[in-house]
């Protein structure tokens, strides 16, 4: 390979020509356009556009060469290079390719190990899931189990009684309260994993507050951050941006089978569900993992009412606090607040936005 003729940089959406030349590259290859690619990167040789990859956060996807350049190393080429970008941003932040399952071994070759993998099924797109370096994902699997260790030695639980929530918490309400209480009164411990990702109104430092505030007072209940691995931005784009209904089940396969192996490192036996009407993406989800958990029970829960019968929605507390910062907390809507949020969201949510201080 003459590395001379060899050019590699981040391609402008103004590009017209460039696009063009990457859609030629992805129909070459029966690649769909992914909607959740932030920064696309080209190589050229000699001027022309040979391959492309694409970056949604910390995951590498549609990655792909023009046919008549395949084998030659220029894949390799630019995994190296997108590797070495983000190595410099956050040398000890795991890296992602997201690919179709069966370029998996290709990138398991280049020094990617696989966290998950679904194999094509009618209404599910093949699909592979790797990340490196290799100890990432143990890692992760070990701190869960140190997290853990104090309240399982305390409190021993057996399989059946060890259970799991995944939870975003944007914000906690006390809809999410009466089901990890639910979840509490069924299980000798409960993990709940609280979604990382700084993709929601509230920021995690913020969810995460109100958690261990309410943790404080359910010794049972172990808190563990999801990190990259469960409902990220690299491992699940679509939960928190549109994807089309395929692309929404394949991810959250790949999504169920990183919990698996969660749940048998730390022996969880249950994983509790809520049901949101509401959301397209959560119905899908909760569909998909229906029809694929194998080695735990799933329990789906419906979704929690006010003793009035109204709805417990976290989207109606989020559009009450955002209209309160441009005009201003009313009365009428703090006592809606009160409704929907336990104490411990509503005193911590009250004290952090500035522009709702005193108004508690």
């Amino acid at each position: 390979m003459d590395y001379t003729e060899l050019s590699f940089d981040r391609l402008s959406d103004f590009d017209r020509q460039g696009q063009e030349a990457v859609l030629a590259i992805y129909r070459s290859g029966g690649i769909e356009l992914d909607p959740q690619i932030k920064e696309r990167y080209v190589l050229r040789k000699a001027g022309q556009i040979i391959g492309t990859a694409g970056l949604a956060g910390r995951s590498l996807r549609s990655i792909a060469v023009a046919p008549e350049f395949e084998g030659q190393g220029y894949t390799a080429y630019m995994l190296s290079r997108v590797k070495d970008k983000l190595i410099l941003e956050d040398a000890n932040a795991p890296i992602f390719i997201s690919t179709k399952s069966e370029e998996a071994d290709k990138f398991i070759a280049l020094g990617f190990s696989k966290l998950a993998l679904v194999e094509n099924e009618p209404g599910l797109r093949g699909s592979a899931l790797l990340y490196h370096p290799q100890a990432a994902f143990p890692a992760y699997l070990k701190k869960l189990q140190d997290e853990s260790f104090e309240r399982l030695n305390k409190y021993k639980p057996k399989l059946n009684e060890s259970s799991a929530l995944v939870m975003n918490l944007n914000p906690l309400t006390k809809g999410h309260l009466k089901l990890i209480d639910l979840a509490l009164a069924e299980s000798a411990v409960l993990h709940l994993f609280i979604l990382s990702a700084e993709a929601s109104s509230f920021p995690f430092a913020l969810r995460r507050k109100i958690l261990t505030e309410v943790a404080k007072s359910r010794p049972r209940l172990i808190v563990h951050e999801t990190g990259p691995w469960l409902i990220s931005l690299e491992s699940f784009p679509g939960y928190f941006y549109s994807d089309t209904e395929e692309a929404l089940r394949s991810q959250a396969a790949l999504d169920e089978a990183v919990f698996a192996q969660i749940a048998t490192a730390l022996k969880i036996g249950r994983r509790y569900l809520g049901t949101e009407e509401l959301s397209w993406e959560t119905s899908i989800y909760n569909q998909t993992l229906l029809a694929r958990a194998k080695n735990y029970e799933l329990v789906l829960v419906e979704r929690f009412c006010s003793p009035d019968g109204k709805i417990i929605s976290a989207s109606r507390a989020r559009a009450i606090l955002a209209e309160a910062q441009s005009s201003g907390l009313k009365s009428e809507q703090l006592e809606e607040l009160k409704e929907i949020l336990p104490e411990e969201s509503l005193a911590i949510i009250l004290k952090e936005y500035s522009e709702l201080k005193g108004l508690r």
